[in-house]
């Protein structure tokens, strides 16, 4: 399905809210605010939605990500269109940081029977919810392992952020969000199988500043994977790992290993949503990143337009 907002599978009272912020996005967060505060005595803090690709889900509309999915039926807009033009039936997505499962369930459908999607999540909060809504789409393709990334086998602290946005949870310390507990961790060349390294067409990674290490570990184990992956990550430049290779040397060492790097827009200002008219394709990246990106790593794209 083409990505539209607001999705045509939505009730109408929230399709009628989406097109009125369309005239007035600068009122978004206070619309929604008050659309929130109607849907939280009607239904609770915890209600089931509809993603423009079909999917059903428990959200928390006091949540970021629980909150665009619920009024809009989507996250991350152009980034969802493009997970959706690279894979086919048959491939395995590697989800890492998969949270609540919005692209773990956009994925699953498209590889279909054949194929299979692994969802990794650190938190054991969040880890819940996720099993929770694979359970509700009754997707049998789907592997869910709780763990941490990294690029050894270790135990890392997670932090969860102080305020309503549970995709900012992070094992960087520096961010000096809230200790939530201990995970274990693993390279990602640990947690698949050596089926799912031959098989993966794409493996996205969003874990909140810590993906130095797991890019690096990657990037010197990818002879394992097939010649045709392609990598999406959110590059963090500022509150990373420490030690770990920054935004801009992991681009030039993926460039290295005859890898061109593109960014995919990603606005994650709630206004965003309702000016949203129709995908961006991915661009390539041709000066030094300065802030927080979605960037896709691969051998064979070219400029692609959704």
């Amino acid at each position: 399905m083409t990505v539209t907002i607001p999705s045509p599978s939505m009730p109408v009272f929230r399709r009628t809210t989406a097109h009125l912020l369309k005239l007035a996005p600068r009122l978004t967060r206070l619309t929604l605010r008050l659309a929130n505060s109607i849907a939280l005595v009607n239904g609770g803090r915890v209600q089931i939605a509809a993603t423009f690709a079909g999917a059903r889900m428990f959200v928390d509309i006091t949540d970021l990500i629980g909150t665009c999915i619920f009024h809009f039926g989507v996250w991350e807009p152009h980034l969802s269109a493009f997970i959706q033009t690279r894979l086919k039936p048959s491939d395995v997505f590697c989800d890492v940081g998969a949270n609540i499962g919005y692209h773990t369930l956009l994925a699953a459908p498209i590889v279909g029977a054949s194929g299979k999607v692994v969802a990794i999540e650190a938190s054991p909060i969040i880890l819940q919810d996720l099993k929770r809504n694979v359970e509700l789409n009754n997707a049998t393709n789907i592997r869910i392992v709780a763990a941490a990334v990294a690029d050894r086998a270790c135990t890392l602290t997670l932090y969860h952020p102080p305020y309503a946005n549970r995709g900012a949870t992070t094992t960087v310390a520096s961010r000096n969000f809230v200790p939530e507990t201990e995970v274990q961790a693993q390279p990602l060349g640990d947690i698949l199988s050596s089926d799912e390294k031959k098989r993966v067409r794409l493996i996205k990674i969003d874990v909140e500043g810590a993906e130095g290490p797991i890019m690096q570990n990657l990037l010197e184990t990818i002879d394992e994977y097939s010649d045709s992956v392609e990598i999406i990550c959110e590059m963090s430049t500022t509150d990373t790992t420490p030690g770990a290779p920054d935004a801009n040397t992991l681009v030039k060492r993926f460039a290295e290993a005859g890898f061109r790097a593109f960014e995919i827009p990603n606005s994650y200002e709630l206004s965003s949503y309702p000016s949203f008219k129709r995908a961006q394709g991915p661009e390539l990246i041709r000066s030094p990143l300065t802030e927080e990106r979605d960037v896709v790593f691969s051998r064979h794209l070219s400029t692609l337009k959704l």
